[in-house]
């Protein structure tokens, strides 16, 4: 393709339809966005809401643009069908199996495929010695998805129902690792740690949670990311199971969701209840870091070892 693609979405649109505000008098459907910077919210369409400019952009040998991994992996794979997985899930109807797996490759892209994400994986890199171009992290990020679906599979899901006054909000980073710490919620852990969870808040009335169980840390130990053999079309086992949450629960998984946003939270409303939340925990508050060393993304890390030869 020859082409240009200025904006690509980092989360789905149809992703983001769930959320959107059915009293917003628009044509098109609309979300609420929270900025960090800025204490008031503004309602913009779903189509406008996380992208990025030519994030999943490769490079043909003659310099052209390369759009297989947006329009084809991404696009058909991945975002077309989360809508329709998610309206089954919510109905409780009688899932296929497909339909539950459509859900698992959605988690793990948006583990890998935001534009934080990417760049960690440059700089590791980098200070390795090795530097990665923007074609190699987007290909990494390719290999690495199929081996962490697997191990999101693995793990025992929860589907959570929220019948608050407070809904579930999201973000545009809204795949979380997190561990709850006794009275704190740590963000950005990995899969080695046997207290890892994984969230994603699917609608404003329904999220999803994964824990660590001794199948899925077993598979950890034993495999290595990228090295996945059949990739997606590999059959697991999953055991997901339904309950409520209560007032104090969302608080919680909301605190989770909206400290990992990067730059912008979403939200189905603008209520009072939503803007007194946001003003709490959000507004002013910087970024997560999800670096080893506890540095911003983007500065230079240390590695362990002796430096290669030039």
């Amino acid at each position: 393709m020859a082409g240009r693609t200025k904006h690509m979405h980092t989360v789905p649109a149809g992703y983001l339809r769930g959320f959107a505000d059915a009293n917003a008098e628009k044509r098109n459907p609309h979300v609420w966005r929270f900025d960090r910077s800025s204490p008031d919210p503004k309602l913009i369409s779903v189509r406008d809401a996380s992208v990025a400019s030519g994030i999943y952009e490769l490079r043909n040998a003659d310099g052209t643009v390369n759009l297989t991994v947006e329009k084809d992996l991404l696009a058909n794979c991945v975002d077309d069908v989360i809508r329709e997985a998610i309206r089954a899930i919510s109905s409780r109807e009688t899932h296929r199996y497909w339909c539950l797996r459509n859900l698992s490759r959605f988690v793990a892209f948006q583990l890998v495929r935001t534009p934080h994400m990417m760049q960690l994986m440059r700089d590791f890199s980098e200070a390795c010695r090795s530097p990665m171009s923007s074609d190699d992290s987007l290909m990494a990020m390719v290999t690495i998805a199929p081996t962490l679906e697997r191990w999101f599979c693995m793990m025992d899901w929860t589907f959570c129902s929220n019948r608050c006054t407070l809904p579930f909000l999201t973000s545009d980073s809204p795949a979380v690792m997190w561990a709850h710490r006794g009275r704190y919620l740590e963000g950005g852990v990995g899969f080695m740690d046997p207290a890892m969870r994984i969230l994603v808040p699917l609608t404003p009335e329904l999220c999803v949670l994964a824990s660590q169980t001794e199948r899925s840390l077993k598979n950890v130990r034993e495999s290595s990311p990228g090295n996945e053999v059949g990739g997606f079309s590999k059959i697991y086992g999953i055991t997901y199971r339904y309950t409520e949450l209560d007032l104090d629960a969302v608080v919680r998984f909301n605190q989770v969701v909206v400290a990992n946003a990067d730059r912008y939270a979403y939200a189905s409303s603008d209520a009072p209840s939503v803007r007194a939340f946001m003003s709490d925990v959000f507004y002013a508050q910087i970024a997560p870091v999800r670096r080893f060393d506890g540095q911003p993304i983007g500065s230079p890390i240390e590695c362990e070892g002796e430096e290669p030869p030039a």
